[in-house]
């Protein structure tokens, strides 16, 4: 009897849990004062993306920041950005802008091209 109790919760289980297919896309992860600009480079005509992370004072001080520029910013830009957070709340760093420079592109192979090229210009 216990054998089919034990069945009767995995079945049940495996019934109640919806089905994630491969082509249902997640809603998109939020950062708190955060955002994403395209541009094209009237230098060199190149498309780049930037990613901007404001710290939470920001709107309410007139104050200027450091800049922290990062590349690759598709791999590293959230781990900075909250890191440099958390040093800022214990005050081990000051509140800082961060900025991403990369390409409007997740494609890992495209990244690698485009960043070489950008090494070689």
């Amino acid at each position: 009897m216990r054998r089919v109790s034990i069945c009767m919760v995995i079945f049940w289980l495996l019934v109640s849990v919806p089905s994630v297919s491969p082509q249902d896309t997640p809603p998109p992860v939020v950062v708190a004062n955060t955002e994403i600009i395209d541009l094209n480079s009237e230098t060199n005509g190149h498309d780049y993306r930037l990613f901007v992370a404001l710290p939470d004072s920001y709107t309410a001080s007139e104050q200027s920041y450091p800049v922290l520029y990062l590349l690759d910013p598709q791999i590293s830009f959230l781990a900075v950005t909250e890191y440099a957070r958390f040093m800022a709340y214990w005050q081990e760093l000051p509140e800082i802008i961060v900025v991403g420079i990369g390409y409007p592109t997740v494609d890992v192979a495209e990244l690698a091209t485009l960043r070489e090229r950008d090494y070689y210009i």
